[in-house]
């Protein structure tokens, strides 16, 4: 992807965080920049200058009054999407992006599936986390192994295996397991895996946790101070939620945060991001 590309598609991320940040404002909803975009934030007052995406944090009761008031509130140029309004999407975080527009990754294959291969961002519950170490492990093993199941059933419904030997000894092993978990369908997966989220939702608990995150939930399980009242963070000229903390929140998630990581490494995602889309 050359830079004017990856210039324009970050920019129209922005715009896209613009409208969010004046619905939660408007709606007293509160969220944050986590990951690599209070990483960006932090490191670079924007993106990470090869990235192109956006995450954001949510305290699981402002998750689920946003879900409820977006749809109806969002310009009609964007969508969304959550395994609620699209069968599709087997997630239990949402994403919102832009119509008419589409990425592939540098691999140069789409998405598991066709609603993740638009310029989009993503929202992700935060949920609370057992005091007790015991039962976080419990939790953390409940939800490794649904999202393992949930990988195995997208993969070998939407991703075609190279046929090299090692290739197809992998599709035998997912494709026995498929026939295993055939029965089951990917809605009780995920209604299942968001149950195992917020199983102490009502619990008067220290920590809360990503847990739709790609990271691992050990690494994701912060104190809630961490958290905390929300701090504006200067973001591409603008200024978004950030935790109270982001520094600990950083050093947590990746150690040495303010380090670069190597020249071969600072690379996109994606090979290509085409936006039709220009205020139509």
């Amino acid at each position: 992807m050359d830079k004017t590309e990856l210039r324009t598609a970050q920019l129209k991320l922005v715009e896209l965080l613009i409208d969010i940040d004046k619905i939660c404002e408007e709606n007293n909803i509160q969220y944050y920049m986590i990951a690599g975009t209070l990483l960006g934030a932090i490191r670079h007052e924007g993106f990470i200058p090869w990235d192109t995406d956006i995450d954001l944090g949510m305290m699981r009761g402002d998750y689920e009054k946003f879900c409820r008031v977006c749809n109806d509130l969002l310009p009609d140029k964007y969508i969304i999407y959550s395994n609620k309004n699209n069968k599709h999407f087997h997630s239990p975080k949402i994403k919102i992006g832009f119509r008419n527009t589409t990425k592939r990754n540098i691999k140069g294959k789409a998405s598991y599936y066709h609603v993740n291969s638009i310029l989009s961002l993503d929202v992700f519950p935060l949920d609370n986390a057992p005091n007790d170490i015991k039962l976080r492990n419990k939790q953390s093993k409940s939800i490794k192994l649904l999202k393992l199941i949930s990988r195995i059933k997208i993969r070998l419904k939407y991703v075609k295996t190279k046929r090299s030997f090692k290739e197809i000894t992998q599709m035998i092993l997912r494709k026995t397991a498929y026939t295993i978990l055939s029965p089951i369908s990917m809605k009780t997966i995920i209604n299942k895996l968001e149950g195992v989220m917020r199983k102490y939702e009502h619990s008067n608990t220290r920590c809360v946790c990503s847990m739709a995150s790609r990271y691992k939930y050990s690494k994701q399980t912060m104190e809630t101070e961490i958290y905390g009242v929300p701090k504006k963070v200067k973001f591409e000229g603008f200024f978004f939620s950030a935790p109270s903390n982001p520094e600990e929140y950083l050093n947590r998630l990746y150690g040495d945060y303010m380090k670069l990581p190597k020249v071969e490494d600072q690379k996109s995602e994606y090979e290509n991001i085409n936006i039709e889309y220009i205020d139509k």
